[in-house]
C-alpha cells in the first residue's frame, strides 16, 4: 500500500498516511502533472513526529509560506545532500507532500512544498543517522525572489520579441539609452540629450523628456535593423503639452520609393507628411490630438498590398489615419530619429517618450496588447491581476472566487509584492501548502455558506477545546484607508459596545492600489466591520482526533475560509455563550505521530461573513436606538419599545428574531411598540430592566 496504517482502530483499516518526494522534478511544469511522487514513508521517524503549519492566524494578516518538517532515517545516506551513492538526488526545490486517506482511494493533501533544507545528523554513537527535512509552500520560494519585475509595458513588449526596443527607462543622468534587443544598437543623443528619469505612464517606470524650458531642439537617431518583411509597425509612448506651442518630428527612412516618412506632431495637428524619392510629398492630417497634457501609446503600422503601400495609424487603440497608396512601393525602415520643441516650454510642461518599438512583420511573434499594459493594467479586477502575474511568473494559482476591486497600475516591485499588492486591494486571502503552487480566495468566496464541520460540544467524542478571549487586541473601530498616489477615506464605528463612544479611538491604517477614491470609504468601513465583531474571540479551536474520529472526514475535507458551527458550548463551560458560535477557518496546525493526531484550527469570527442577499430572511435592518420602555419578568410577553424608527409590521417581514440582554426572543407580532414575543429562544432566562437595547439578533451586513 501507498504510505503506512494510520490510526486503523480509530480511522478504519484502510487508513493510511503518506510522505512522499518527488525527486528530480521539472519545476517548469508548475501543475506537477509530470512530476513522479516516491514514497519514502517507511523511512519517516515516529517521533517527533510531523507539525505542518499552513495559512494564516486571523482575518487581517498575511499568511506566511506554509511549512512542514520531518525526520527522516538515513542508515543507508540516501538522503545526504551530494552523496554520489545514494539512492535519491536530494537538492533544494525538491517537492514534498504529506498525504492523508480514510478509505485507501480519495487521499486529502495535507501539506505540499518544496525542500528547504536537509540537515543530516547522528547519535553520539555516530552509527545512527537521520536527516532533519524542513520545506517551504510555494510563497517560500516566491519571497525568495529579490529581484524587481520590469514594468509592465517592457514585460509586455519584451515577451512579444520586438525588432527593436528601446524602453527609455534608463535612470536619470544617464548617458546613453540602452537597447532592449540583444544585436540592436543604443540610442545616439544628438544636441541637447533628453533627461531621463522623468515620471512615465502607469505601465512604465520612468520616461525620457523630451522638450525643456531651454530653447533648441533635442534630437534622437535609433538605427534599424535590416529585414526582409513586407510590413512593420513602430510604437512609442508620448505625452505632449497641453497649452504650449510645439513641434516634434518622428522621421523614419526608408529604402524604396518613399525614402521618409514623417509623423509630424504639434499643439495644432498629427500631420503624416510623406517624402518620395521622385521629389514629390504627400500629406495626410490625422484625426487625433495629443494635445491635453497626458500619455498616449501610438501606433504606426505600412504594409505591402499588392503594388500598393498601406497607412495605419492609432492613437490608444483608435484609427486616425488610413490609407493606401496605389502603385507606390514598400520600402523598408533603416533608421529613425525623434526631436523636441524648438522653443522653450513652459514650467511643468513636457514633451515626453519612452518605450519605442518596430516589430517586422507587424505582426508579433507573440501576441501582446500594448496598450492595456501601457497603463500598467489600471482598471484589472484584484482577481484578474493575480491570474495574470501567475501566468507570467509561472506560478500555478488556484482561484476561489471573484473580485470586484478594481486596481490602479502595476508597480514595480519583487514578484511577491506584487501578489501583495492585489491581496491588499480585494481584503482576501493568499495561501500556499495544499498544492504545487498559491492559492488566493476573494472575499466572495466567503459569503454565507454552510457550515462544515459542525462541533457539537454536547456530544462526548466531539470535543472542541476552546480558548475565549476577551481583549482589546483584535479591536479597531477606526480605519484610514489611502490609495497609493491617491487620497484617504476615513470610517469611524461611533456607536455599539466596540465604537469608539464606548471603548475610544483604537485606529488603523492601510494602503491599497485602487483605480480611484470613490470606494476608498467602502474598504474603511469592510476593515472596521472586521474589528469591531463584539464578544468572545476563538483564535484557536484544538481538536484532538482521537477523541472525536466521526469528524474525520469533514477535518480532511475542510478547505480554508471555510465555515464552522459549534453548537451547545455552554454544556462544557458555563462561561461560554449559550448560542452557537459561527467561525472562519484561516488556517491550522497539525501534528501526526504514529498513535496521535492533532489540530488547532487558526479562526476568526464568521459575522461579518454573513453578508445580506436579496430574499434571505434572515439579516435585517437594526434599529439604530430601540430599547424597552418597561421592565419585563422573566417569562413576561409581549413587551413594549420606544425609539425614533417603528419596528417593521409589514407581514412577510415575520417572523425576526431580537436580543434584548443577551436573551434572544422571536418576534410574531408588531403594533405600534408593542412586539408579541417568543422569550428565552437560546436558552437565557432573565427579567429585562427598562432601557435595554433592543437589537435584530442578525443585523445586515453588507459587501464590500
Amino acid at each position: 500500500m501507498t504510505g503506512r496504517p494510520f490510526l486503523p482502530a480509530l480511522l478504519g483499516a484502510s487508513a493510511a498516511l503518506a510522505f512522499e518526494m518527488a525527486f528530480g522534478a521539472d519545476l517548469t511544469d508548475t501543475s506537477g502533472a509530470s512530476w513522479t511522487w516516491t514514497d519514502v514513508t517507511a523511512d519517516l521517524q515516529h517521533n517527533p513526529g510531523v507539525p505542518i503549519t499552513v495559512g494564516r492566524t486571523d482575518n487581517v494578516g498575511q499568511a506566511g509560506a506554509a511549512h512542514i518538517s520531518a525526520k527522516l532515517g538515513n542508515a543507508a545516506g540516501n538522503y545526504t545532500a551530494g552523496n554520489p551513492l545514494a539512492a535519491f538526488t536530494m537538492r533544494q526545490n525538491t517537492p514534498v507532500r504529506e498525504r492523508m486517506t480514510l478509505d485507501g482511494v480519495n487521499w486529502s493533501t495535507r501539506f505540499q512544498g518544496y525542500l528547504d533544507s536537509a540537515n543530516p545528523i547522528t547519535d553520539q554513537s555516530a552509527k545512527v543517522r537521520w536527516v532533519n527535512v524542513s520545506a517551504l509552500g510555494a510563497l517560500g520560494r516566491i519571497g525568495g525572489q529579490k529581484k524587481q519585475l520590469r514594468s509592465p509595458l517592457y514585460r509586455a513588449i519584451i515577451s512579444s520579441k520586438p525588432t527593436a526596443y528601446w524602453p527609455l527607462e534608463d535612470p536619470a543622468g544617464s548617458a546613453t539609452a540602452a537597447s532592449a534587443v540583444p544585436g540592436v544598437g543604443p540610442l545616439v543623443k544628438q544636441d541637447n540629450i533628453p533627461a531621463f528619469g522623468g515620471v512615465g505612464p502607469g505601465g512604465s517606470a520612468s520616461a525620457a523628456d523630451l522638450g525643456s524650458s531651454v530653447a533648441g531642439p533635442g534630437l534622437m537617431i535609433l538605427a534599424l535593423p535590416p529585414s526582409s518583411a513586407t510590413s512593420w509597425r513602430y510604437e512609442m509612448s508620448m505625452l505632449c503639452p497641453d497649452t504650449d506651442a510645439y513641434f516634434l518630428p518622428i522621421s523614419i527612412y526608408t529604402a524604396g520609393q518613399i525614402w521618409n516618412i514623417s509623423i509630424q506632431i504639434s499643439s495644432t495637428n498629427i500631420n503624416v507628411h510623406t517624402s518620395f524619392t521622385d521629389g514629390s510629398v504627400r500629406n495626410d492630417v490625422c484625426s487625433g490630438d495629443l494635445n491635453d497634457g497626458l500619455w498616449h501609446r501610438l501606433r504606426f503600422e505600412v504594409s505591402k498590398s499588392g503594388a500598393d503601400t498601406t497607412y495605419s495609424f492609432t492613437n490608444d487603440g483608435v484609427s486616425i489615419l488610413s490609407i493606401t497608396m496605389a502603385g507606390v512601393a514598400f520600402g523598408q525602415p533603416y533608421n529613425l530619429q525623434f526631436g523636441a520643441s524648438p522653443a522653450p516650454l513652459s514650467p511643468g510642461s513636457r514633451i515626453a517618450a519612452c518605450h519605442v518599438a518596430l516589430w517586422q512583420p507587424f505582426a508579433p511573434p507573440v501576441a501582446v496588447n500594448t496598450l492595456t499594459a501601457h497603463t500598467g493594467y489600471a482598471g484589472e479586477t484584484a482577481h484578474a491581476r493575480l491570474a495574470r502575474l501567475c501566468s507570467e511568473l509561472v506560478i500555478s494559482l488556484a482561484l476561489v472566487g471573484t473580485s470586484d476591486a478594481t486596481m490602479g497600475p502595476q508597480s514595480v516591485d519583487v514578484p511577491l509584492n506584487l501578489l501583495r499588492e492585489c491581496e491588499a486591494a480585494d481584503h482576501g486571502m493568499l495561501f500556499d501548502g495544499l498544492g504545487p503552487g498559491i492559492g488566493y480566495q476573494c472575499p466572495s468566496a466567503r459569503y454565507p455558506h454552510a457550515a462544515a464541520p459542525t462541533l457539537d460540544m454536547g456530544a462526548p467524542r466531539e470535543v472542541a477545546t476552546l480558548g475565549p478571549v476577551f481583549d482589546r487586541q483584535a479591536v479597531k473601530n477606526l480605519y484610514a484607508v489611502s490609495r497609493k498616489g491617491g487620497g484617504t477615506a476615513t470610517f469611524e464605528q461611533v456607536t455599539g459596545p466596540m465604537g469608539t463612544a464606548a471603548l475610544g479611538v483604537e485606529d488603523a491604517q492601510a494602503t491599497v492600489n485602487l483605480t480611484a477614491d470613490d470606494t476608498l470609504f467602502d474598504h474603511a468601513a469592510w476593515l472596521t466591520s472586521l474589528g469591531t465583531v463584539p464578544g468572545f474571540r476563538y483564535p484557536t479551536v484544538a481538536l484532538d482526533m482521537l477523541n472525536s474520529p466521526a469528524k474525520a472526514a469533514g477535518v480532511l475535507g475542510l478547505d480554508i475560509g471555510e465555515r464552522i458551527t459549534i453548537v451547545n458550548p455552554a454544556s462544557k463551560s458555563v462561561d461560554l455563550p449559550p448560542d452557537q458560535i459561527d467561525l472562519i477557518v484561516e488556517g491550522w496546525g497539525e501534528t501526526t505521530t504514529a498513535d496521535t493526531w492533532s489540530l488547532t484550527l487558526n479562526t476568526s469570527p464568521y459575522a461579518p461573513n454573513d453578508i445580506a442577499t436579496v430574499g434571505a430572511t434572515a439579516a435585517r435592518v437594526d434599529s439604530a436606538d430601540s430599547k424597552l420602555s418597561a421592565a419585563f419578568s422573566l417569562s413576561a410577553t409581549p413587551i413594549t419599545v420606544t425609539g425614533t424608527l417603528p419596528w417593521s409590521t409589514v407581514a412577510g417581514d415575520l417572523p425576526f428574531d431580537i436580543a434584548v440582554g443577551g436573551e434572544r426572543m422571536t418576534v410574531t407580532n408588531v403594533a405600534g411598540g408593542t412586539l408579541t414575543v417568543t422569550r428565552s429562544v437560546n436558552g437565557v432566562v432573565k427579567a429585562q430592566t427598562i432601557n435595554t437595547p433592543v437589537r435584530v439578533w442578525t443585523d445586515l451586513v453588507v459587501g464590500l
